[in-house]
């Protein structure tokens, strides 16, 4: 998200984004640092973890650098997710509103 922040053309903002994200690795290639077998849906709570961090980008500040991120992040994570993956979009979505609202019960205690 840094990228974001420091860069104002929006258009090499998000090419370097698209650098980044294709170097990501996948969970699938951290399963050998396991010894056994990896928990259960531990590949898919990797990648919803990976992809709710996208989603809550708290440190971009200006609604134009705002704007392109959003843009950015549903063309490139969110819309291929809802289409190849509906089930794992959803997911992703409830573990965003459970993180929020245990933030919002956190703060209120």
């Amino acid at each position: 998200m840094s990228v974001w922040t420091r860069e104002p053309d929006a258009a090499r903002a998000a090419s370097v984004a698209d650098a980044i994200l294709d170097m990501r690795p996948s969970p699938e290639d951290w399963i050998a640092g396991w010894s056994g077998n990896p928990p259960p849906e531990w590949i898919e709570s990797v990648r919803q973890v990976m992809a709710a961090g996208l989603v809550m980008p708290f440190e971009i500040d200006g609604e134009e650098a705002m704007a392109a991120y959003n843009e950015w992040l549903e063309r490139r994570i969110l819309a291929p997710l809802r289409v190849a993956a509906p089930d794992h979009y959803q997911a992703l979505v409830g573990h965003i509103k459970a993180f929020i609202a245990t933030s919002w019960k956190d703060q209120d205690d």
